[in-house]
């Protein structure tokens, strides 16, 4: 039987700390659809970020030939 990896995530503190920035500015971002926030997990009003997806999207803005993962849901 395969087993899942499980992902960590993580509320959008964690995201504010990680990029150094506030969650105002986050939930500003987010609420313009900005393409400068990684995608995020909605659950029920609860906002969501995948640690590896965050890494990983970092990475990318950094010109690093990472990519997303492929097996994470779209935002939203």
């Amino acid at each position: 039987m395969p087993t899942k990896t499980l992902h960590r995530l993580l509320p959008t503190s964690w995201l504010a700390q990680r990029l150094n920035i506030s969650v105002t500015t986050i939930e500003r971002l987010r609420a313009q659809q900005s393409p400068d926030l990684p995608p995020h997990v909605s659950i029920g009003k609860s906002i969501r970020y995948d640690e590896r997806v965050v890494e990983a999207w970092l990475l990318a803005k950094m010109g690093h030939p990472a990519a997303l993962p492929t097996d994470v849901p779209a935002a939203g």
